[in-house]
């Protein structure tokens, strides 16, 4: 017991002398009253000013990280759904001009006098069961690409911004080949501003499945 009592004693002593000499280097001679000063002073204005400074600046840092990382995550996933959108409007129509027996429109897409090209914003062909297949651009530059009036895009997460169909044949003997063209954007309320770039699409069909 003695002996425990010793070593604390020591060690208090070794505090109180530690305390003496770090405050006697800050207050000189008036240690003492430094000490009386760090137990009883208080916060002072000053430093709640200094500490609400420092919080709100750390949350400010915060929060512009959380933006950045949601905005970044949400232009993302806008850009997957104008790629998907996209790439399942080429594939179907491309499958079904490819796969065509007739163009109907624009007919004939080879005039005598030469090679023509005709820009168009349908084109119906006939299908091999002998039905009729209407691709058109509905209600450009806010609208849609249509398969018998049927919407080919997720009309409610992007809009066809631009579209056109290409008919070209280089003589009487030659395929004529189908381009689609199209650009899409991201859909959004009124007043809300979206960064997403537009994604153009375009691809060339030859027919070469016609009928004799």
């Amino acid at each position: 017991m003695i002996k425990n009592f010793q070593i604390e004693n020591n060690k208090s002593q070794i505090l109180n002398r530690t305390i003496r000499v770090l405050y006697g280097k800050l207050y000189g001679k008036n240690w003492i009253m430094g000490i009386y000063r760090l137990r009883k002073a208080g916060f002072t204005l000053v430093e709640l000013l200094a500490v609400i400074v420092v919080i709100a600046s750390i949350g400010g840092i915060v929060f512009g990280v959380l933006f950045a990382s949601l905005r970044g995550s949400n232009k993302s996933t806008n850009v997957t759904a104008l790629q998907q959108n996209g790439n399942y409007v080429l594939s179907q129509i491309t499958k079904m001009i490819r796969n065509a027996r007739s163009l109907e429109y624009p007919s004939p897409c080879f005039s005598e006098s030469g090679g023509s090209i005709a820009t168009t914003s349908s084109v119906i062909i006939e299908n091999p069961d002998a039905g009729q297949t209407t691709f058109s651009c509905d209600n450009i530059p806010n609208g849609t690409i249509s398969s018998n009036s049927a919407s080919l895009v997720d009309t409610s997460s992007v809009v066809v911004t631009a579209c056109s169909f290409t008919c070209s044949q280089n003589s009487f003997y030659n395929f004529p080949s189908i381009t689609i063209s199209f650009t899409l954007s991201k859909k959004y309320s009124s007043g809300v501003v979206d960064t997403t770039t537009p994604a153009s699409f375009q691809s060339t069909i030859i027919m070469r499945n016609l009928k004799d």
